[in-house]
């Protein structure tokens, strides 16, 4: 294990970034991931030094001729990410964590296994995690999870996010891991058609399960300090993933945006894209989906004819539309910009769907066609771009490339896990989507041929294998939360509805993806405020569900307060409660299941309390270790039992 602490955003890392920037040049066609959450993203590596170097970072995100425009909506998107972070510290520390005030986070380096699967493969490749011990009560604190995913993970993965503000009322220890095969976690010939095989979600699961070993001997970790992961997007489903594979390693899981459904040919999400287009709530209409369809459909027209030179003019590209190919790569660029916006719907200020509409429904600005011209330009000048680079072959050259950029975007990568395990193949196709038709499923997986030498007829059956070996959006695991949003188009390969009372799914109305990972702000909906507190109280709910002993008794009492406390202890022994100025018990069902609501009622004293058929004893009520509270409960009755309570 190599371990060290560093300067976040030192110098080195700059020059580093730089070099990568400056060769990254164009970014490539491939099948848009959900990228999300604190710590992801080659935004987020700058994210203690951005508010110093940002305009050099706005800049620098556009060397080159440009390129694959979902992956540069990405960027733009971990950007303002990285800025409310900022804020974040900022406001509550009063500084950057780069400038001191606060104990930085540790990084560290562990071997790890190549193939956990093929004991003969002696292979490792050192992987890289951080811990922030800060908050962390170590007797009985949780162990707060957060999973990397397809992006360089970075040390605001355990410094700024909702697992962080839930960290610091639970007193947990909070570590992170990168996944394997992104940021620096990769061999140098790890990118490689013959290495590249050892990129799965199994081998990532089982680097978690190595990882929880290891860190629980670093800290010398007991079954009182439980596991609880967080993740967002592709991290989203592997944080349930490994509550599903490894129940007796994580405690608990939080899966955000988690598309753990595997689909081969994703319609859905451009149907979420009509929707979210056609919604008022959010600045849509039917004027506005319609006019977008209609601007498409012109634009086909025009891509079937011989004569592509307009659309080369207009919609400014770095080169001629050489053959179909290219041709897919236009419309797939123009169409990144119509799903960029929904998916990532505010998180950027000033690109939304209501701008987005604004701009194709206002007839002032010509025909529909020209409209679509004045979206482009309006998203190219966001980005700095003076071209848009639609050669296939460019996005090819690049996904072939097996040269190791640590802080560079892991298209090869994203694109290899999704023709061997995921599909996700964003298509337009069917008669509903209105963008372009020629996004199609064949495209795409002829990609995987093309640069991995891998049968697109063989995807088909990776999806299947991947259903089947998690259950897709069926786990039937426990102890999981999935937090989706109504207006991410990834939202419909995830769990939308409760599959028991511990396999939970909260669709927050109004937000897009993973929109309850970063910090809170004013700005937040109202349904996001509350999404956020239901998370809270249900980890807060299966916490204090874990213990019964009076330590967890005083823990629950200081979470919650001594109403509570005593609800859930006498729950816990199949009594029944009842508060004051309401006429109804609380108590258990047959089988001992009780529902967690009675914390809304934390601050209401108790007005009676039954114990008969219960486990509690006279004596027993002694874990109820507070004076006030039995000297409260004597004064009213106590069913089942002669006598009161002793004060």
């Amino acid at each position: 294990m190599e371990g060290r602490s560093r300067h976040v955003g030192g110098d080195h890392v700059m020059l580093r970034l730089m070099t990568e920037l400056s060769r990254a040049g164009r970014l490539l066609r491939v099948p848009g991931s959900g990228v999300c959450g604190v710590g992801f993203g080659l935004g987020m590596l700058l994210a203690p030094i951005a508010v110093l170097f940002l305009p050099w970072l706005e800049s620098a995100l556009s060397l080159g001729l440009g390129g694959r425009n979902m992956w540069l909506i990405k960027q733009k998107v971990l950007q303002s990410q990285e800025r409310r972070v900022q804020k974040y510290f900022l406001k509550n520390y009063k500084i950057l964590p780069m400038f001191g005030g606060m104990t930085e986070p540790k990084e560290g380096l562990f071997p790890q296994p190549l193939d956990h699967f093929n004991r003969r493969n002696n292979g490792t490749f050192k992987q890289r995690y951080w811990v922030n011990t800060e908050l962390w009560e170590p007797h009985h604190g949780p162990v707060f999870f957060f999973i990397g995913g397809e992006q360089t993970l970075t040390s605001y993965s355990v410094l700024a996010g909702e697992h962080v503000d839930l960290a610091q009322k639970y007193k947990a220890l909070l570590v992170s891991l990168e996944h394997r095969y992104y940021g620096t976690s990769i061999n140098p010939d790890g990118l490689t058609n013959r290495n590249i095989q050892f990129l799965s979600s199994q081998q990532a699961l089982a680097d978690l399960a190595t990882f929880r070993e290891f860190i629980g001997q670093q800290y010398n970790l007991t079954r009182n300090n439980r596991w609880i992961c967080f993740g967002g997007s592709y991290p989203g489903s592997l944080s349930a993933w490994f509550r599903l594979k490894f129940p007796h390693l994580v405690f608990a899981a939080v899966a955000s945006s988690a598309p753990v459904r595997a689909q081969l040919d994703f319609t859905g999400y451009n149907k979420v894209v009509s929707q979210s287009l056609s919604n008022p709530v959010v600045g849509g209409s039917m004027k506005c989906r319609s006019a977008v369809a209609s601007a498409f459909s012109q634009l086909d027209g025009i891509l079937v004819g011989s004569n592509t030179s307009r659309l080369e003019v207009d919609f400014k590209s770095c080169q001629k539309l050489n053959g179909s190919d290219d041709r897919v790569e236009f419309a797939g660029n123009l169409a990144d910009i119509v799903m960029g916006t929904v998916q990532y719907n505010e998180e950027v200020p000033g690109r939304n769907i209501a701008n987005l509409c604004r701009i194709m429904t206002d007839q002032k600005l010509g025909s529909v066609y020209q409209r679509l011209m004045v979206l482009n330009k309006d998203y190219m000048d966001s980005m700095e771009l003076q071209c848009v680079d639609n050669s296939h072959q460019n996005a090819l050259a690049n996904l072939r490339s097996t040269e190791v950029k640590p802080y560079a975007m892991a298209e090869r990568q994203w694109y290899y896990q999704t023709c061997t395990e995921f599909g996700y193949y964003q298509t337009c196709e069917d008669k509903s989507c209105p963008l372009s038709r020629w996004l199609t499923l064949q495209f795409q997986v002829d990609v995987c041929a093309q640069v991995f030498g891998i049968d697109p007829g063989s995807v088909q059956g990776a999806v299947d294998f991947t259903n089947d070996y998690y259950g897709a959006d069926h786990l039937a695991s426990s102890h999981i939360i999935f937090v989706n949003g109504d207006i991410d188009p990834w939202h419909v390969l995830s769990v939308l509805k409760n599959q028991s009372h511990s396999e939970v799914a909260l669709v927050i109305n109004g937000t897009a993806h993973c929109a309850n990972m970063l910090p809170v702000q004013q700005e937040d909906l109202p349904s996001l405020r509350q999404a956020r507190q239901k998370i809270d109280h249900q980890i807060g709910a299966w916490l204090a569900e874990e213990h019964l002993s009076s330590w967890y008794y005083g823990y629950t009492r200081k979470m919650y307060g001594i109403y509570a406390a005593a609800t859930h202890y006498i729950l816990q022994q199949r009594g029944a409660v009842r508060f004051a100025g309401h006429e109804d018990w609380i108590r258990t069902n047959q089988r001992g299941k009780y529902s967690w609501d009675f914390l809304n009622f934390k601050d209401v004293p108790l007005e009676a309390v039954d114990a008969s058929g219960s486990l509690l004893t006279y004596d027993g009520m002694e874990n109820l270790d507070n004076p006030s509270l039995r000297c409260w409960l004597s004064e009213k009755y106590w069913q089942g039992h002669r006598g009161s309570l002793p004060a």
